[in-house]
């Protein structure tokens, strides 16, 4: 009882010297919209919307850090960064993250371009085939493994890269995101005419925030996934991305 008491005690007084004195840091990905994306210096996005919203709501303050996607991950691990979102959990990040519960999903398209027609039919019909994808990101612990094992696939800094490369015929497909893959594609019309999703639901995977483990910010783990369990953050998080999907594939 006394240590019981002793625990309450401390994570009270851990909870209002961080909101008092100290500022939770946090990251997402480039090229990741709806959920995040780097515009003029600034993370903007439906992490930019939750993250801000639940500090406000625990009475902490926060500050976004502009990061390559790579650099981001490595600072989580160094203690450099409290917390990460928008982040796919795979085995390697569990060593050094504490994962929410999952606010949302995203599927893993596969893109090609129609003056060069792909013939999609699983993931074995990718073996002869050339193809990019991002440096940093995951698309599912399986899937990352086949493409390191089987696949012949480059990785590059920028996504937009990737769908020039695409364009021009130097690879025979993209996989990313399905949204930023979108998203991306119709920032670069009309160079980007000719691409067109070959597969909408390559893979899925559940999307997260994580705090580093060498964080003290992530004592409030329990408190972000009640957070995220309110009725009015799905609420926010579905309109979100219901606004962003109207018209994205048209």
């Amino acid at each position: 009882m006394k240590y019981l008491y002793r625990s309450i005690i401390s994570s009270l007084l851990l909870f209002s010297s961080l909101s008092q004195s100290e500022t939770l840091f946090y990251s997402a990905p480039p090229n990741s919209a709806p959920f995040s994306d780097h515009i003029d210096g600034e993370i903007r996005g439906l992490c930019q919307i939750l993250v801000e919203a639940f500090a406000a709501n625990q009475g902490i303050q926060v500050k976004a850090k502009v990061l390559p996607w790579k650099r981001a991950q490595v600072a989580a691990e160094k203690g450099e960064l409290d917390l990460i979102c928008a982040i796919y959990k795979n085995a390697d990040r569990l060593y050094y993250l504490d994962f929410t519960q999952a606010f949302s999903a995203e599927y893993v398209g596969l893109f090609h371009s129609s003056r060069r027609p792909l013939k999609y039919s699983g993931w074995s019909s990718l073996i002869d085939q050339r193809g990019a994808t991002t440096i940093g990101d995951s698309w599912g612990i399986a899937l990352d493994q086949y493409m390191q094992e089987e696949l012949q696939v480059i990785r590059l800094a920028d996504l937009k890269q990737t769908m020039r490369m695409l364009v021009s015929g130097r690879i025979n497909y993209v996989i990313t995101g399905l949204y930023q893959g979108a998203a991306t594609v119709n920032s670069l019309k009309p160079l980007t005419d000719d691409i067109t999703v070959a597969s909408r639901n390559l893979n899925s995977e559940d999307i997260f925030m994580a705090f580093s483990k060498k964080s003290h910010f992530s004592a409030l783990l329990p408190r972000l996934n009640q957070w995220l369990e309110r009725e009015e953050t799905q609420r926010l998080i579905e309109s979100e991305l219901k606004q962003f999907e109207a018209g994205l594939f048209d």
